[in-house]
């Protein structure tokens, strides 16, 4: 099975400035809940998320690598891939982020 999600939002600072913090991975992942950093490597991410839906909460573990760095389009490409720690469940995504200029009226 697989699902497709699609989110976009406005941040009051540069395009420059949001793309910064977006690659600084131990500043940015506070902004996941429930996400937990382990290592950084400068390319692979290895750490923990506890999702909770309803009364059922999961705890994954598992590892995030850059597939893309593009500064000039403030492209991020992420692959993501982890396993439950406490059963058989797996889990994997692909993440694209982008930064971008907004116009304002």
């Amino acid at each position: 099975m697989s699902m497709e999600l699609d989110n976009s939002f406005t941040v009051p600072t540069t395009p420059e400035h949001a793309w910064e913090v977006l690659l600084d991975v131990e500043r940015i992942a506070p902004c996941m809940p429930g996400a937990t950093v382990e290592e950084f490597d400068g390319e692979v991410v290895t750490g923990r998320i506890k999702v909770k839906v309803g009364p059922v909460s999961l705890t994954y573990r598992g590892t995030a690598k850059f597939i893309e760095r593009d500064p000039d389009a403030r492209v991020v490409v992420l692959d993501a891939s982890g396993k439950e720690t406490r059963g058989a469940g797996t889990a994997s995504a692909a993440s694209s982020k982008q930064t971008s200029p907004v116009s304002v009226m």
